[in-house]
């Protein structure tokens, strides 16, 4: 619903962070937050929240996940192709058979 906060410690330091929660000058916060602004210990969890999300190492990168993925429908195409080739060979067999008796009738 709003911006990735992640790296929101680091891009405006401690004193960018705590203007911005004291002000709450975002279009998303300010209906919640109009009439009852964060109190002094609220900001205060909040920037130390921001400031250790930010300091943790990042979780799985997105090419891995890409990978991942990519793995998984390559195999799921394999087995699709391995499981639908009896079936595939099954429908030729009785389409040639027909043609065969087919011509065979003609002669």
């Amino acid at each position: 619903m709003g911006p990735d906060l992640t790296k929101a410690y680091s891009k405006l330091g401690p004193q960018g962070l705590n203007s911005a929660l004291e002000t709450l000058f975002f279009p998303a916060m300010t209906p919640l937050f109009a009439y009852r602004p964060l109190t002094d210990e609220e900001r205060r969890n909040l920037a130390a929240f921001l400031q250790s999300v930010d300091r943790q190492q990042p979780g799985t990168p997105t090419w891995a996940i890409a990978a991942i993925a990519l793995a998984i429908v390559l195999m799921l195409i394999a087995v699709t192709g391995i499981a639908g080739r009896q079936r595939i060979q099954s429908v030729r067999r009785a389409l040639l058979e027909r043609v065969r008796v087919q011509t065979v009738a003609k002669i």
